[in-house]
C-alpha cells in the first residue's frame, strides 16, 4: 500500500478542477467587460440565454445576416482577448 488516500486525490483533483473552472470564469468575464456593448449583448443573447439567431436580431434590432456577423466578429474579439 503507498499509503496514500484515494478519497484525497479525488477531493484534490475536484478542487483542483474547481478553481480552474473559477479562474476561467474569470476570465470570461474580464473578457466581457472589455468587448463593445453590441458584441457583448450578442454573445450574452445567443449563448447565456440560448436565442436564435432570429430571435437575437428581433431584439437588437438586426437581420438574421447582421447577427451571424456581429457574433462572428464578437467571437474573433473574444479570442483575442482571451489570448
Amino acid at each position: 500500500m503507498t499509503g496514500r488516500n484515494p478519497r484525497h486525490s479525488t477531493r484534490s483533483k475536484d478542487v483542483e478542477r474547481a478553481l480552474l473552472r473559477r479562474e476561467r470564469s474569470a476570465q470570461l468575464e474580464a473578457a466581457l467587460g472589455r468587448l463593445p456593448v453590441d458584441y457583448r449583448a450578442a454573445l450574452l443573447l445567443k449563448y447565456v440565454e440560448g436565442l436564435s439567431y432570429q430571435q437575437v436580431g428581433a431584439v437588437l434590432l438586426l437581420s438574421e445576416a447582421a447577427v451571424t456577423s456581429l457574433l462572428y466578429r464578437a467571437r474573433v474579439e473574444m479570442r483575442r482577448l482571451l489570448g
